[in-house]
Order: C-alpha cells, then sequence, then structure tokens
C-alpha cells in the first residue's frame, strides 16, 4: 500500500536532483496535513467537565526572567520548526538548488508533476485514511485504557498502562525502522 512516507523514500532512492527534489515537496505535503489535524482541534468546542481530572503543578512565577524564557522559547520554535519547514518549502519551488533564490528558478513545475501523478494521489489518499483511523484506533484504545486505569479494582490495573508506554520509551528511530519494515512489504507478511 503506497502512502506518503513510502513515496518519500523511492524518491529518495532515486539518488537524483529530481528525485530529491520531489521528495522535498512530499515533506512539505506532510508537513502542512499535519498542522491541519491540531488547527481542526483548537477550532473545536471545549466543555465544560469533559476533561479527565488530573493534578497540576503548581506554577511558578518567573519574574524578571519571563521576558528572556519568553524569548528563548520563540528563538527555539524558529529555529528548530520554521527554518526547516520554509527550508522544505522552498526547494520544492525551486528549479534547480544550485541556482539560488532568483524569480526565474522560482516554479510550481514539481508541484504539478508530484501531485499529477496517480501514484502520489493514491499515496495522498492512503496516508490520510491511515491516519485517520489510527487517530480513531488510539482515541478508542485510550479511552479504554483511561477507564481501566480509574474504574478497575484489580491490583492490576497497572498493567494496562505501563504497556501503553512503552513506545514513548522506544526511541523513534527504532519506530520508525521497524514500521517501514513492518509495512513496505519487504519483510513483512
Amino acid at each position: 500500500m503506497a502512502v506518503l512516507t513510502t513515496r518519500v523514500k523511492a524518491y529518495v532512492d532515486l539518488h537524483t536532483p529530481r528525485g530529491f527534489r520531489q521528495a522535498t515537496l512530499l515533506c512539505t505535503v506532510l508537513m502542512a496535513t499535519s498542522a491541519l489535524f491540531p488547527l481542526a482541534g483548537a477550532l473545536g468546542r471545549r466543555r465544560p467537565g469533559a476533561s479527565a481530572r488530573t493534578q497540576r503543578a503548581a506554577l511558578e512565577p518567573l519574574g524578571r526572567w519571563r521576558p528572556l524564557a519568553a524569548w528563548t522559547v520563540a528563538v527555539t520554535f524558529f529555529t528548530l520548526v520554521v527554518v526547516p519547514m520554509a527550508a522544505l518549502l522552498l526547494a520544492s519551488v525551486l528549479g534547480n538548488v544550485g541556482h539560488g533564490v532568483t524569480w526565474s528558478n522560482i516554479t510550481l513545475t514539481h508541484w504539478r508533476l508530484v501531485l499529477g501523478r496517480p501514484d502520489v494521489r493514491l499515496a495522498l489518499a492512503n496516508s490520510s485514511f491511515l491516519a485517520a483511523g489510527a487517530a480513531t484506533l488510539a482515541l478508542a484504545v485510550g479511552g479504554l485504557l483511561a477507564y481501566v486505569q480509574v474504574r478497575a479494582t484489580s491490583r492490576w490495573r497497572w498493567v494496562p498502562g505501563a504497556l501503553a508506554s512503552i513506545p514513548y520509551a522506544t526511541p523513534g528511530t527504532v519506530l520508525a525502522i521497524g514500521m517501514i519494515l513492518a509495512f513496505s512489504g519487504a519483510w513483512g507478511p
């Protein structure tokens, strides 16, 4: 099954400038679509009493350090999120990355080429379907685990929560490689 991440890998595996440009374009599409989900969640209404009751740590006033802390967070966010996203977006519209950023080098040809391909459209549809399914499944399993954790009276009620925390303790690279091997068809069933 083709999804966007496997298309990115396929384009990178071409080892050509054209393949690299197409891969960066798809990375931009991935980041843009992933940014829509938090935005959609933020637009939803919140009802009083619909959230879990958790204890929050007491906030410590920063006093005179507040502007420095805010500036540090803003610079870090800009450096680690905005600059890489802008670089990917810019690389996806350049005709030739090595010729620099000039108006004559900016083109949407790569976008038309990549988004015009049926395999990429299928990968985009599959990625969207799998993302929605995974989010729904995660919500259902998480809700069930939370219910068991709060309502169960067994001394083993901590086990589901501990099992659910295993992915957080596993390095992301290990999970990514495992997912690629499991779902690429090369190693899986």
